[in-house]
């Protein structure tokens, strides 16, 4: 059998590491993992594209993978790009990182770090 649409998206979503962030719903999940999980390769995959087909859960998914990409490319170029081979301001650094990991734990008052004096942006 050609591999599918949905099979490609699928496979495409966990070569990008794209499960992590937003992970595929459960029944897909247990379809794949009966299967023989992601290692098992295409068949696998196929496996879970016939699962979230004939349950309905493509479109609902998409929505939400196009919504998360959509704010995934807002956070990394919403300071725009910078020269190459130019350092970016402290400034620019200091938006981009906020806007990266807009919960703001990346600063450093909020961790925990015995690593001595770390300057912040």
């Amino acid at each position: 059998l050609a591999p599918t649409v949905e099979g490609a998206l699928i496979q495409t979503l966990f070569a990008a590491g794209l499960d992590q962030d937003l992970p595929l719903p459960e029944g897909a999940m247990r379809a794949m993992d009966d299967a023989g999980g992601i290692d098992a390769g295409e068949a696998a995959v196929e496996e879970c594209a016939r699962y979230m087909r004939e349950q309905g859960l493509l479109p609902g998914y998409s929505t939400q993978l196009r919504a998360y990409l959509g704010e995934l490319e807002q956070r990394l170029f919403s300071a725009g790009l910078h020269v190459l081979g130019e350092k970016p301001s402290r400034d620019t650094m200091r938006s981009y990182l906020e806007a990266y990991f807009q919960d703001g734990d990346w600063k450093q008052e909020n961790k925990g770090s015995t690593d001595g004096d770390v300057e912040v942006l």
